[in-house]
């Protein structure tokens, strides 16, 4: 629908879970580094499907809910 502000989300929910982690990112396991890009992608990719930049942020919630089907 419109990919306005898809890379922004991006990289914020990417910087997001890496702070959360409170590791940094040298010491993290490729697993977590893989966490984090598909929390990344996925946020990224719910926002193309609403209009706008800041209307279209999912939810962590959401995020989420499509990471565990």
């Amino acid at each position: 629908m419109d990919t306005t502000g898809a890379g922004d989300i991006f990289g914020g929910s990417a910087v997001a879970k890496l702070l959360a982690l409170d590791t940094p990112p040298a010491e993290l396991e490729p697993g977590a580094l893989e966490g984090i890009a598909r929390f990344a992608v996925t946020a990224a990719s719910l926002s193309t499907l609403r209009p706008g930049g800041i209307s279209s942020i999912p939810t962590e919630a959401e995020v989420l809910a499509v990471l565990e089907e």
